[in-house]
């Protein structure tokens, strides 16, 4: 069986920034036609990341552990729907960035 004709344009993210744009785009237009896929092979402890939506696909493929959890967690956002989200957790990053919290950590509990 031959392929539909339809020309798909590829494009190679280099980093993990530029996977999350070309995803949050892809994720943004393409919606319910939009797919995404993980592979993992463990014995390279390699990951690739696809997203398509039939005329554009994103690829990104990396071996360092910190990017396979980055994409693991975009991966997620992808699935729940929050791509397109401009909210904390989303696909696109905010305009300002969050500083963590400073707190005291584990409150003891008081006797008396």
């Amino acid at each position: 069986m031959t392929g539909t004709g339809k020309k798909v344009n590829t494009t190679k993210a280099t980093s993990v920034d530029a996977m999350r744009e070309h995803a949050a785009d892809l994720l943004a237009r393409g919606g319910e036609r939009t797919r995404v896929v993980l592979k993992y092979r463990h014995c390279d402890s390699k990951a690739s990341l696809r997203v398509t939506d039939d005329w554009k696909t994103a690829k990104y493929t990396t071996n360092r552990q910190t990017d396979v959890s980055k994409i693991t967690r975009l991966l997620g956002l992808a699935v729940t729907g929050k791509a397109t989200d401009t909210a904390e957790g989303s696909l696109r990053p905010s305009a300002s960035p969050t500083r963590a919290r400073k707190g005291k950590g584990k409150q003891k509990a008081k006797k008396g």
